[in-house]
C-alpha cells in the first residue's frame, strides 16, 4: 500500500537489496519484482543485524536471517507495514507440509548448535513447534544441564519439551529434529544451514515428503510481493514470540550455577 492505495496485483514491484543472494532471487522473478536503489515504494530487504532506515517509506520490509538482538525494527517501521521474515531454519513452504498437529498428545524438540549459533537455533526450535501444534507456547520450568538445558513447555494445552545441547566445537552443524507425537508421528529434522525433511509415520507405514528445491529466498520475496499487494499479516509477531521463549529456556543455561 503506498499513500493508503494498495500496490497494483499486476505492477511490478521495486526490491532494494544489497544481499547477493537476494538479488540473485530478484532476478529470477522478472515477473513480479525489479531491483531498485530507493526504498520508498518498494520492498525493503534488510540482512542480518543492519537496521531499518528511519524515514523509508517501503511496502513491505523482508529480515532475512535476524539475529537475537531482541530489537525487530517494529519501532522503526511506519504502522501496518507487512513484515516478511526469512528464516534458514524455518521455511514457510516446509511448514505447509507439515501442518498443524491438532492430534498429538505430545511435541518434542531436539536442538544442537554451536555457542555462537545456539540462540537462533533455540528461536527457530520454538518456532518448529509452535507451527507444528498451531499455538502459543509456553514455559513451564528449565533446568540446566552440564552442556545444555531441558525445558518443559505447553504447546496447544499438550506437553511439549526442548532439549539444548551446546557444542564446543565452533564449526558443528546446527540440527534441529521436532516430533509430534499422536495417532500419527510427524517428523521434522533440519540440518545445517536448512535443509530440511519431513516424515509422516503411521499404522500405514512411512511417508517421507519431496524436499522443496525452491530457494528460501524466493519465497521469501513471493510473501513480500503477495504481503505489499494484499496486506498479508506480519510475521513479527512469530519471531517476537518464538525470541521471547527462546530467551526463557536460554537463560537456565547461560546463568552461571548457583553455589548450594
Amino acid at each position: 500500500m503506498i499513500d493508503g492505495r494498495a500496490v497494483d496485483q499486476g505492477a511490478r514491484i521495486g526490491v532494494v537489496a544489497d544481499d547477493a543472494d537476494y538479488r540473485v532471487a530478484a532476478a529470477e522473478l522478472p515477473a513480479s519484482v525489479r531491483l531498485v536503489d530507493e526504498a520508498d515504494g518498494a520492498i525493503l530487504v534488510i540482512a542480518g543485524d543492519a537496521s531499518v532506515r528511519a524515514g523509508s517509506a517501503p511496502v513491505a520490509v523482508l529480515l532475512a536471517d535476524p539475529p537475537m538482538t531482541g530489537r525487530s525494527g517494529r519501532e522503526a517501521l511506519p504502522p501496518g507495514i507487512p513484515v516478511i521474515v526469512d528464516r534458514a531454519r524455518l521455511r514457510p513452504d516446509v511448514a505447509v507440509d507439515v501442518g498443524a498437529r491438532s492430534d498429538a498428545v505430545l511435541f518434542t524438540a531436539e536442538c544442537t548448535a554451536a555457542t555462537a549459533r545456539v540462540d537462533e537455533a533455540v528461536r527457530d526450535a520454538v518456532g518448529w513447534l509452535r507451527v507444528i501444534s498451531a499455538g502459543e507456547i509456553g514455559v513451564d520450568a528449565v533446568h540446566a544441564t552440564g552442556t545444555g538445558a531441558i525445558a518443559l513447555l505447553r504447546a496447544a494445552g499438550c506437553p511439549a519439551t526442548v532439549s539444548v545441547t551446546v557444542l564446543a566445537d565452533p564449526s558443528a552443524k546446527t540440527r534441529l529434529r521436532v516430533l509430534a507425537v499422536g495417532p500419527e508421528r510427524v517428523e521434522v529434522t533440519v540440518d545445517g544451514i536448512g535443509e530440511a525433511s519431513v516424515a509422516l509415520s503411521s499404522e500405514a507405514g512411512r511417508l517421507t515428503f519431496p524436499t522443496r528445491r525452491e530457494s528460501r529466498r524466493r519465497v521469501a520475496l513471493r510473501r513480500a510481493v503477495e504481503a505489499a499487494s494484499s496486506r498479508f499479516a506480519s510475521d513479527l509477531d512469530d519471531l517476537e514470540h518464538d525470541e521471547r521463549v527462546a530467551r526463557e529456556i536460554l537463560h537456565a543455561y547461560k546463568q552461571p550455577l548457583s553455589p548450594t
